[in-house]
């Protein structure tokens, strides 16, 4: 690659997410041989965009971000010869197999919990999810995916609001049950009943896809409705649940919490330690979501020297910031992230077993 272009937001209401692209793409092009790189604002009119990329004959094109963008420029057909990384997914249809997509989607982390639980064997895993296109999104893909290996279903519960959090919990752990049921004995005797409220014991796992405030309320819920005399349920949840920010002054509610984390918000490696000491330097305050960006950047350029060996030989994987990369045959980059655990009012990386599991097989007389 001797000329690079890259489409990222550099005006408009994106424009600190593109700020947090290019400072990534800038650090990972300190280590690669690529003559010149030119960035353009992705929000340039389409027609003016097009003209622009034609002139410049790029060898590659990093970009665009957003999915309305992506759009526009298929439609147009200005990248179809030129192979092109772009930063979102893409709902329709690939027209070259030198396009490949890059995206933080969370299905994937939601995909490797999955099967982490059916290689351990759990049978009745419960969704704590949000109330919202998201939370119902993921949810969905969850139980979609879990159908594919298991005949058995989950419990789901979504919450409204934090308010409505501890009504869920107890109820699906039937909690409330147990209270009516102890009411109800005490009722029949005069003097004081020593009581103790039991909740159900099939739910072997309990999978929260709330954000890192939410999993901070939902947890200290759970563990004052599980019975105490019952096995402790593992705890699982997503790269949402983990704010670096708010680790600054709270990890302590989190005890016991396992999570699936880009390793850059890890600090995972020597290499990254080193990255990682500069970015906090220049960047201190900056936000999850910013960098994470940085990661995702830092990798697509990365990969490139990769990625058309990576999308002709599945099961080879790439190692960056954002996880270990694979490309699938639809050309969509996957991510399987590192674990992690709140231990001791600490974050430590663990090895949780994830293998993929085998479809159920239905056999028809």
């Amino acid at each position: 690659i001797e000329r690079l272009v890259v489409l990222i937001p550099q005006s408009g209401a994106n424009q600190r997410l593109g700020d947090a692209l290019k400072a990534g793409i800038l650090a990972a092009l300190d280590k690669k041989e690529i003559n010149e790189t030119l960035f353009i604002d992705e929000n340039t009119e389409t027609e003016a965009l097009s003209a622009q990329i034609s002139q410049l004959q790029p060898d590659f094109v990093i970009g665009p971000l957003l999915k309305a963008n992506i759009d526009k420029l298929a439609n147009t057909n200005t990248l179809l010869d030129i192979p092109t990384l772009h930063l979102n997914t893409f709902d329709g249809e690939r027209t070259s197999l030198q396009h490949y997509f890059f995206a933080l989607n969370p299905e994937h982390e939601v995909q490797q919990t999955l099967e982490h639980f059916l290689a351990q064997g759990y049978q009745k895993p419960m969704l704590l999810a949000p109330n919202n296109t998201n939370g119902q999104r993921l949810v969905d893909y969850f139980n979609l995916q879990w159908q594919r290996y298991s005949e058995t279903t989950t419990q789901v519960g979504f919450y409204n609001d934090n308010k409505d959090m501890p009504n869920t919990i107890t109820s699906l752990l039937e909690v409330d049950k147990s209270k009516e049921r102890i009411k109800s004995v005490k009722t029949l005797f005069n003097k004081e009943v020593e009581s103790e409220t039991r909740s159900r014991s099939d739910i072997d796992a309990i999978y929260i896809l709330g954000d890192a405030i939410e999993t901070r309320l939902i947890k200290p819920y759970l563990d004052v409705n599980v019975s105490t005399f019952a096995q402790r349920i593992p705890l699982y949840a997503s790269s949402k649940s983990h704010s670096k920010q708010i680790d600054r002054t709270d990890k302590g509610d989190l005890e016991g919490l396992y999570f699936t984390e880009l390793p850059w918000m890890l600090n995972a490696t020597v290499k990254q330690h080193n990255l990682r000491n500069q970015y906090n330097t220049l960047w201190p305050e900056n936000a999850d979501i910013s960098q994470r960006l940085f990661a995702m950047a830092y990798d697509a350029v990365s990969v490139l020297s990769d990625i058309r060996q990576l999308s002709v030989m599945p099961g080879n994987k790439f190692t960056g910031l954002s996880g270990k990369l694979s490309v699938n045959t639809s050309g969509h980059i996957e991510r399987t992230l590192d674990w992690a655990q709140y231990t001791n009012r600490r974050i430590k990386a663990v090895q949780l077993e994830t293998k993929q599991p085998l479809s159920l097989i239905h056999i028809s007389e």
